[in-house]
């Protein structure tokens, strides 16, 4: 499905331990004065999630890293990115490989500004939809340290 975006991500097809990446910049709706990091495509080719580093709408005490999204137009051009955690996890749905790792992220965000309920939720729903996964055992972690 890659090869139907406009903007083409660089693919090395002989990936080893050397592994190299080629940068490119995919204009202003998704690259921006701060630094974006680890892209990831959709299965379908249509949606661009990434982390964009000292925005100042990311969310947490300083702000450092965040999950924003693109989706593609009719046209086959990425819309502006946005930082909506939420609708972006409604979007991946819980097959994308970043699902639970951004949620965990940001319950831990969560915590951090004190916001324990929005917190203590987002561990719950990880602990309730992969039981017997690494972001449900430490999120039952997180979940005994916020209920001491």
């Amino acid at each position: 499905m890659l090869n139907n975006i406009n903007k083409s991500i660089k693919i090395n097809e002989n990936v080893d331990e050397n592994i190299s990446a080629i940068k490119e910049n995919l204009g202003t709706n998704i690259n921006s004065q701060f630094r974006e990091l680890a892209p990831i495509i959709s299965a379908d080719g249509r949606t661009l999630y990434f982390t964009r580093e000292g925005h100042p709408q990311n969310i947490g005490i300083f702000r450092r890293q965040d999950v924003w999204y693109s989706q593609m137009d009719e046209n086959g051009n990425f819309k502006e990115a946005i930082s909506d955690w939420e609708k972006a996890m409604e979007i991946a749905k819980k097959d994308s490989p970043f699902y639970f790792d951004a949620k965990f992220h940001t319950a831990l965000a969560y915590e951090k500004l004190n916001e324990f309920e929005k917190a203590k939720k987002l561990f719950n729903e990880i602990v309730n939809e992969n039981k017997d996964s690494y972001w449900a055992t430490i999120s039952k972690e997180r979940l005994s340290k916020i209920d001491k």
